[in-house]
């Protein structure tokens, strides 16, 4: 599991998940795929992973936004958006996907490119007037090589009573939380220098990274992004 250093970059989304007490969507990326910046700035992103390379690399991303229709007017909204956007695509209704937290609408769109033709396979899911949206975005050439991988990731995607629950065992669960409440203190009491705070979340990442991979990527980055909100008032 890739170490995420994200809050050197001071990230932040509009749309904060209460992470221990309340319901959490919760997905899995693909394995070994990193954290990445958003390729357009959108507050609707929750995170995005893309898998290691340069140039074009294959990407999944996580969004949630309100909505006020049902789920067939929010298709034809979306729908609409692509063509209006992409004069050339093509959208496809692929029907219907079961994942971990029921069942979603999984969608197809062809994307012209300088780079070279892209595909989107995007996954939504209506749940208490929230749109929950994974999409996964490759080169058309190299589509069916990651359709499994994506499909994967979007039959991951589940609710969870809170981020411990992921942890089965005890012993680790009640030292992870140890450990949070502790570097939580240190963040609230602004008792140590900025280089000692960011030295305690390094090493809290490195800890989740090493021996929580049961939390997968984007558990790991809810809980370090809770973290960086902290930090960054330390700042101010």
């Amino acid at each position: 599991m890739p170490t995420i250093n994200y809050w050197i970059f001071g990230i932040f989304f509009l749309f904060f998940i209460p992470l221990f007490c309340e319901e959490t969507p919760l997905f899995v990326p693909p394995n070994g795929w990193e954290f990445a910046l958003p390729q357009e700035d959108c507050s609707l992103v929750q995170a995005c992973f893309k898998k290691k390379g340069s140039g074009f690399t294959p990407s999944i991303n996580f969004a949630i936004e309100k909505v006020a229709v049902s789920l067939e007017e929010y298709l034809r909204i979306v729908k609409s958006n692509y063509e209006e956007d992409y004069p050339h695509c093509t959208w496809k209704n692929l029907g219907w996907l079961k994942s971990q937290a029921g069942n979603g609408v999984v969608m197809e769109i062809d994307l012209p490119s300088q780079g070279g033709d892209m595909k989107l396979l995007q996954f939504v899911l209506f749940k208490d007037q929230k749109a929950y949206i994974l999409t996964g975005a490759t080169l058309k050439k190299d589509f069916f090589t990651y359709l499994p991988i994506f499909q994967k990731s979007f039959e991951s995607l589940q609710f969870i009573p809170d981020l411990f629950s992921l942890i089965s065992n005890e012993k680790k669960r009640a030292d992870l939380k140890e450990m949070i409440s502790q570097t939580t203190f240190s963040l609230q009491k602004k008792e140590e220098n900025i280089k000692s705070l960011e030295k305690r979340l390094y090493h809290l990442t490195s800890v989740l990274n090493r021996h929580y991979s049961e939390m997968g990527g984007y558990g790991h980055y809810l809980i370090l992004k809770e973290m960086e909100k902290q930090l960054a008032s330390t700042k101010e």
